[in-house]
């Protein structure tokens, strides 16, 4: 069996049957914005891109690729163009994509981080850092690192994005980042409530202390 290069499987998964000035949409997997998925490079990566990567080399740290053609799923690189969040969210509002009074990203003078930021927020939680830790780690709460991460804030930024946790599952499990036990008071499931109770911490194991044997 002949394995295909990362190239190769790239290019199988988009249609250019419209020519070289049509939008080429990627038909592989997408993300809930419609943008294409895939593992390159030995990262998770949206198509867009890679697709400008492999025509034009490396992105800079804290660009984005952008479409003039507003078309998520599109690879054709006459389509794309580099720019910086500010310079999105400008175009989004010459194009009047935007709704009034939506000032996200940078541009948004109480975001926390940067472009770069995201990107790196991303890359640790798809290498199984948990949310807790990340949010200690840029000063961030819990739910906008996860908000981050499944591509909720900060849509345009690359990095692998996660799947968010539906609304009603959320409302079932346990608060603990990683535990899927059925919620109980405190949002805590049992496990995580009883360790609060017994140490005032859902976190904190208590280790018996082992029993002693009488001797005769």
């Amino acid at each position: 069996m002949v394995r295909l290069s990362d190239e190769e499987r790239f290019w199988s998964k988009i249609d250019r049957s419209g020519g070289p000035d049509a939008c080429w949409p990627w038909v592989g997997a997408c993300n809930w914005a419609g943008y294409g998925q895939i593992r390159f490079g030995g990262r998770q990566q949206t198509a867009s891109r890679v697709a400008w990567t492999i025509e034009h080399g490396p992105i800079p740290a804290g660009m984005r690729v952008c479409h003039t053609c507003d078309n998520p799923p599109c690879c054709n690189d006459r389509h794309l163009w580099l720019g910086t969040q500010a310079d999105n969210m400008r175009d989004m509002a010459e194009k009047g994509r935007s709704r009034p009074g939506d000032v996200s990203g940078v541009l948004n003078p109480r975001a926390k981080v940067n472009e770069v930021d995201v990107v790196r927020i991303r890359e640790s939680r798809a290498d199984g850092a948990t949310l807790d830790n990340i949010a200690a780690q840029f000063g961030l709460d819990r739910s906008s690192v996860g908000d981050i991460c499944s591509g909720e804030h900060w849509r345009e930024v690359g990095g692998p994005l996660t799947a968010p946790i539906p609304f009603a599952e959320r409302s079932r499990v346990c608060a603990i980042d990683g535990c899927n036990g059925a919620k109980r008071a405190h949002g805590w499931c049992e496990k995580h409530l009883t360790r609060w109770r017994r140490n005032g911490d859902p976190l904190k194991i208590t280790r018996r202390a082992p029993k002693a044997v009488l001797s005769s």
